[in-house]
């Protein structure tokens, strides 16, 4: 009967672990086979064979077989590895590499560093982005205030000139009324009416007679065209006009009378204007309709007309 003491002891199989590869066999042949492959000789540079004793395979079975310590030039002038990491280790294939990033300390902490980065390239892009606009903005805002300044300054500008020629220049020009009162119409002026009607004579009237006066002295001036703004100079001060221009309007009615009366002249010349007969008849006719008004009522539009034609005549020079 064998006792314990002489029993012999039962073998525990080693185990030929690989963990790059995540292989393990407990065979030794197996392992050495394992260590020639590609896949083991492209996954890792410097592995070793650990057993389950925890003692390297190159110690006293090493001249055995072929470990994996093979220099690193060699294994990277007969296999080129095309997937490089950060900290050196080198791959044939990029899921190689893949999976070394995911628990590679220098690649995450490279990986957090650029991503870092890349939040602060965002966020300065943004501010600066930011900043342009706002920029923008008050560059506006600027500009419209001195052009706002710049054209107040001009009408403040031209405000001042237009009463410094008005009250001093033109101290002396005379009231509208006074210019009316003053008109010296002749027989002549009645019968150009009759030939070129009530709106056209009647402005001949009164822009021949301004005409005549110094620009100082006149009693209308126009300083917009456009616009028709008119300044008249009335109980010895210069106004705007007021809208519908209403001493204008008088004007023109007051001198339109004055035309009529040159009527009685012409019955003096021909007496025999009541000849229906005559030629004399159908002048007389004529030129009574028209230093009337001429044909129509629109009495409003006729005086616009001549209003117009006047402006045209009376506008003052930009640079008064």
């Amino acid at each position: 009967m064998i006792t314990n003491d002489n029993e012999k002891c039962r073998k525990v199989p080693k185990i030929f672990l690989c963990d790059s590869c995540d292989y393990k066999t407990s065979q030794k042949s197996h392992y050495v086979k394992h260590l020639q492959t590609d896949k083991h000789k492209f996954g890792t540079n410097d592995n070793k064979m650990i057993t389950n004793d925890n003692k390297s395979a190159e110690s006293a079975e090493s001249a055995e077989f072929v470990t994996d310590k093979q220099p690193k030039h060699d294994l990277f002038r007969d296999n080129p590895l095309s997937f490089t990491c950060c900290c050196g280790h080198a791959y044939k294939f990029n899921s190689g590499l893949s999976r070394h990033k995911l628990k590679c300390s220098q690649f995450l902490h490279k990986e957090a560093s650029n991503n870092t980065d890349k939040e602060l390239i965002l966020s300065l892009i943004k501010e600066n982005s930011e900043l342009k606009t706002m920029m923008l903005d008050t560059q506006a805002k600027v500009l419209g205030v001195l052009e706002n300044g710049t054209h107040n300054t001009n009408c403040n500008n031209k405000t001042f000139n237009l009463q410094f020629f008005l009250n001093d220049t033109c101290k002396d020009a005379m009231n509208i009324m006074d210019f009316v009162n003053n008109l010296q119409l002749q027989l002549s002026d009645l019968e150009k009416m009759g030939e070129i009607g009530y709106v056209n004579g009647l402005s001949n009237i009164i822009l021949k007679n301004l005409k005549d006066m110094d620009v100082a002295s006149r009693p209308i001036h126009c300083t917009d065209a456009k616009r028709e703004i008119l300044y008249v100079k009335d109980e010895d001060k210069w106004d705007k006009e007021a809208n519908g221009n209403p001493k204008m309007r008088t004007a023109i009615k007051h001198i339109a009378h004055k035309n009529t009366k040159l009527l009685n002249d012409f019955k003096d010349k021909h007496p025999n204007y009541k000849d229906s007969s005559s030629k004399i008849s159908d002048v007389y006719n004529k030129l009574m309709i028209e230093s009337m008004g001429g044909k129509g009522d629109n009495d409003l539009e006729k005086e616009n007309k001549i209003i117009k034609k006047i402006i045209k005549e009376v506008i003052l020079e930009k640079d008064i």
